[in-house]
């Protein structure tokens, strides 16, 4: 409790900084809050006419004064309250004034508790508009539980519901009321007891910890305890020993194990009566015992009902799907320190066609996120064994072989279905994960079972985006053991695939032309003048400085510079070593009279998404096509990344490319950087990564043509190019010349989709 000092005339916790405002202090200065307005309209008066003082008083320790909840006193002063009254002087308020005015004053005090601040309530707007939008649009996905938590939220006050939105985002199972501390929530005692009362959260009973596994007590003790102070206090009162540097977990042990003890505290009492004085000393069993000291730092214990969670959460990936959004979103949203794009709602259809189809798709995300921590694991237990390692990754691909094995991927999907929305569905996240466990089976060198599993996956309908992926990996597989003439005629198979991308199509031609050797072919394939030339190579000799940290980069010295250092005594000539990236050396090489004197910048595309998100931006999110935007916190629409997206666009995207390649790539440029700044768009990871001037002169030097060439490539096939883009974009502005550079190390080869700008537009790019 931090209690402000009283005054007869004007306490120094009250001071007037504007009439009729009334700002709490403490004795040294530092700000609490201004009492809410109406309050300081009824009172300023009075105090001014000194009718009356204020005390006002903390009701809890907060971590923070600013806008901690204050208790205010008011005192009424009689008659003679100063020694030599004035004039001024108001005449004593009487009794009935008095009653009506604290009447009024609590009134307005509840008014003000049941009050949030203005972020808060369109904070709850906005969850209020999400539960209604998943009920309306996905009325078959939604089951019982996700129903009974909407109605249980609507009957919370708002400060309930607040505390309940808040609580649920926390990246923790277990809660104390008397250490939340929010500036919206005023009575959190009252407000946890609501919830517990809705049946969102469920009481914990710290005293019954003591017979409770050690893991539960450790965990609460973990969640409910902030920071190290806490927890050397409350070892203090167990009077458990602790040191200076104790890490936290031991400190969160030591808690526990008290907490759990069935140790009695030692206490004492002083008896005093008239003449004498007795001391003694005892032992105490429910006052002092380790739980009950916890208890009563601690408050309420409790934790979100695990179904309501549960439903809470599958809410909102109904809501969001798989943009990556949660109620933080909302509430950054709320804050301005995130702006999204406009663009018109357009939903045409559920994604899930009933409530299974939903769990399903839920199960197989779970099944994604195991096997991702599985690889994580298998790397640290690689340096144990490689069967160890094994072990891990087979457990974790297992719910994916079961799909292949079952089937499950040979059944026809529904063709009303669009392409883009099938992701949403189990067996493309099961087959995601499949492809992810072929890359596991070729590393492991198991190619027969590798084989075999690509079979399968060529064998079913889902994830054709990645037909041209499976394919090169099925010719390579086939290959490596031993069979080159079934190799080559299935690369010749695959380029009738009509799924395959460009750059696909290129790698299987490439391959065709490598295993076409005689006797296996005589003849050469009649496209075979079409392909694109070997691009130049630039050799850059520099030593290379590995580093001992495990799998870091190779680093590159171009350079020693000699330094020399003088003493009185002697002079010492000494050598420093710069290492740098291979990124970096080329750029420096390039920047060179030798290397010709470009103007460059490490990129690996990033360049080109920004150009490509800029310049189409009427393309992107002004274009109304069914079911591509169905949340107003989408940084792009769901079919970007689909071969549909340039279909249902064609006609803006023509104007659009059309205007690049007549040289109006700056202006329109000036005109989306002014409009949009600072939105966030799928592309533009930092708008303070590039400036303006800078994508102007790099647009002008790469010409209309190419500029436009460029973008068309990302509008047929935005996932695949945007991930073989050269690493360097180099530019002369004299020249209004540019190039691009793919980067590669002695130990790494260019990769035949790097290429297919070039092949694209010939002679306007290319890769050195």
């Amino acid at each position: 409790m931090r209690s402000l000092p009283r005054s007869s005339r004007l306490p120094h916790s009250c001071s007037f900084v504007r009439t009729p405002a009334l700002r709490c202090t403490t004795p040294s200065g530092a700000a609490i809050g201004f009492l809410p307005a109406p309050v300081a309209a009824k009172l300023a008066p009075l105090i001014r006419a000194r009718a009356l003082s204020l005390t006002a008083v903390t009701t809890r320790d907060a971590p923070k004064l600013e806008n901690a909840p204050v208790s205010v006193t008011v005192r009424f002063h009689s008659a003679n309250v100063d020694a030599t009254p004035t004039a001024a002087d108001a005449a004593p308020i009487d009794l009935d004034a008095q009653d009506a005015l604290v009447d009024t004053l609590r009134a307005i005090a509840k008014e003000h508790r049941d009050n949030l601040t203005q972020a808060s309530r369109r904070f709850l707007d906005r969850l209020k508009h999400v539960f209604q939008t998943v009920e309306m649009t996905e009325p078959r996905a939604t089951g019982d539980d996700e129903l009974a938590l909407f109605r249980a939220f609507e009957r919370l006050t708002p400060p309930a519901q607040l505390l309940f939105a808040r609580l649920s985002l926390r990246n923790k199972t277990y809660f104390a009321s008397n250490k939340i501390h929010t500036s919206d929530v005023h009575d959190v005692q009252k407000t946890v007891c609501e919830l517990l009362a809705a049946e969102l959260c469920v009481p914990v009973d710290v005293m019954d910890l003591k017979w409770s596994p050690a893991s539960l007590a450790t965990a609460v003790v973990d969640d409910v305890f902030s920071n190290k102070a806490e927890l050397i206090d409350m070892l203090a009162a167990m009077n458990k020993p602790t040191k200076a540097n104790s890490k936290r977990d031991e400190l969160v042990a030591g808690v526990a194990r008290g907490v759990r003890s069935q140790q009695q505290l030692k206490w004492s009492f002083v008896v005093g009566r008239v003449g004498a004085t007795a001391k003694g000393t005892g032992t105490g069993t429910s006052a002092s015992a380790p739980a009950k000291l916890m208890s009563d730092a601690c408050g309420t214990v409790f934790k979100i009902d695990s179904r309501r969670l549960l439903a809470f959460h599958r809410t909102i990936r109904l809501c969001f799907l798989n943009e990556g959004h949660s109620l933080g979103t909302l509430y950054a949203l709320d804050a301005g320190t995130v702006r999204y794009p406009t663009f018109p709602i357009t939903r045409a259809r559920a994604i899930f066609p009933d409530r299974s189809a939903f769990l399903e798709y839920e199960q197989a995300l779970l099944d994604a996120h195991a096997l991702i921590g599985a690889i994580d694991r298998a790397g640290t237990h690689r340096q144990a064994g490689r069967d160890a390692s094994d072990e891990i990754l087979t457990a974790a691909l297992a719910p994916a072989w079961h799909f292949l094995d079952t089937q499950s991927n040979k059944v026809p999907p529904d063709p009303t279905v669009p392409a883009f929305l099938r992701q949403y569905s189990a067996r493309w996240l099961y087959c995601v994960q499949a492809t992810v466990g072929v890359s596991i089976l070729e590393r492991q060198k198991n190619y027969p079972t590798a084989i075999e599993r690509i079979q399968q996956l060529l064998g079913g309908h889902d994830c054709s985006e990645r037909r041209g992926h499976w394919w090169i990996r099925l010719s390579t597989d086939l290959e490596h053991v031993g069979r080159p003439t079934d190799a080559l005629e299935l690369a010749e198979t695959a380029l009738a695939d009509p799924a395959i991308a460009d750059h696909e199509r290129l790698t299987l031609r490439k391959r065709v032309l490598k295993l076409s050797k005689p006797p296996r072919r005589w003849l050469k394939p009649a496209w075979k003048d079409d392909m694109p030339s070997d691009p130049r190579i630039v050799t850059i000799h520099a030593a290379a400085k590995p580093s001992t940290a495990p799998q870091a980069r190779v680093r590159y010295a171009p350079y020693a510079t000699p330094t020399t250092t003088s003493t009185s005594t002697n002079t010492t000539t000494s050598t420093t070593t710069t290492t740098i990236s291979v990124e970096q050396l080329a750029l420096d090489y390039y920047a060179s009279d030798t290397g010709g004197n470009w103007d460059g910048i490490h990129t690996e595309g990033r360049i080109f998404t920004t150009l490509f998100t800029l310049l189409l931006w009427p393309a992107l999110f002004e274009i109304p096509v069914p079911d591509a935007f169905r949340t107003s916190l989408q940084t792009a629409p769901l079919d970007l990344d689909s071969p549909g997206f340039s279909e249902c666009r064609a006609a803006k995207i023509h104007e659009i490319l059309a205007a690049v390649r007549d040289g109006h790539a700056p202006r329109l440029l000036e005109e989306r950087w002014t409009t949009h700044h600072g939105v966030t768009a799928r592309g533009i990871g930092n708008w303070d990564q590039w400036n303006l001037d800078q994508l102007k002169t790099i647009v002008r030097c790469l010409g209309g043509a190419a500029t436009a060439s460029i973008l068309g490539i990302l509008c047929r096939d935005y996932h695949a190019m945007t991930a073989g883009m050269p690493d360097l974009v180099l530019w002369n502005a004299d020249r209004r010349a540019a190039k691009l550079s793919e980067v590669k190390s002695q130990r790494d080869s260019l990769r035949y989709g790097t290429t297919t700008r070039r092949h694209d537009d010939p002679g306007s790019l290319v890769p050195s």
